[in-house]
């Protein structure tokens, strides 16, 4: 058996999540980049310019990556209706909220305290907050719903 083939539905969704994620970072960072550039030169700081500009790139990839992961990563599992959707969207900010703390709380810390580029110490935030992220995802944002047992069955 070929190694595709071996792949299980836990393989190929996490994979799914990567390939998000990895857009994700391109919109994170190209916000981030542009929103740093255009902040640094405003703010008399250098650090707060670098967390804003972390926060917005964070905000906005997470929104993309929300509707990426929705209609392909978690697409199988069943949705319904609008305000669903917007359940759905709530827990994967909260969820993303807590990945994004961990996320530029590792990323200043790289940045400021240890004089590391900013793009990676963005990277390296994104590469913790990463493994967070999909599982809390998985088993709240998107959970299987329990399918009714169809051996049981109700007495008259």
């Amino acid at each position: 058996m070929s190694p595709l083939r071996r792949l299980t539905r836990k393989h190929i969704r996490f994979i799914r999540f990567c390939v998000v994620g990895a857009s994700g970072v391109v919109v994170n960072l190209g916000i981030f980049t542009l929103a740093h550039h255009l902040l640094k030169e405003h703010w008399n700081g250098t650090a707060d310019a670098f967390m804003a500009a972390n926060i917005v790139g964070i905000v906005i990839s997470v929104f993309t990556n929300f509707l990426l992961n929705d209609y392909w990563t978690w697409g199988d599992r069943t949705k319904r209706g609008h305000g669903h959707f917007f359940a759905r969207l709530t827990k994967f900010y909260l969820v993303s909220s807590v990945a994004g703390g961990v996320q530029l709380g590792v990323a200043t810390l790289c940045f400021v305290h240890f004089a590391i580029h900013e793009l990676i110490s963005v990277l390296i935030g994104i590469a913790i907050a990463t493994g967070i992220n999909y599982v809390a995802n998985n088993v709240w944002t998107f959970r299987e719903k329990p399918k009714a047992n169809p051996t049981t069955e109700l007495e008259p």
